[in-house]
């Protein structure tokens, strides 16, 4: 599997998140608490874009905009509703 580099971590601030294509997907870098996490930017609900949603660094949640379905930004679980991704 190949490595891509991304983003330049001085263009990702704590707090901040951006959408990438990388390869033939896109994701999500979400900047938290001094790390950075990577997602598909999918929801498993229904493939919406979590990257047109909203990101919330001190409540720690990433929303879907289709159906404000809620993920935890740290971890990637599901908060709302609960299940498996």
């Amino acid at each position: 599997m190949p490595w891509f580099d991304v983003v330049e971590e001085s263009e990702l601030l704590d707090g901040d998140w951006i959408k990438k294509p990388v390869g033939s997907h896109t994701i999500i870098l979400v900047s938290i608490r001094g790390s950075i996490k990577a997602y598909n930017d999918r929801c498993p609900h229904q493939a919406s874009s979590l990257g047109e949603g909203e990101f919330d660094a001190d409540e720690d949640m990433i929303t879907c905009p289709s159906h404000r379905w809620e993920f935890r930004a740290s971890t990637g679980d599901s908060l709302n509703p609960r299940c498996e991704h």
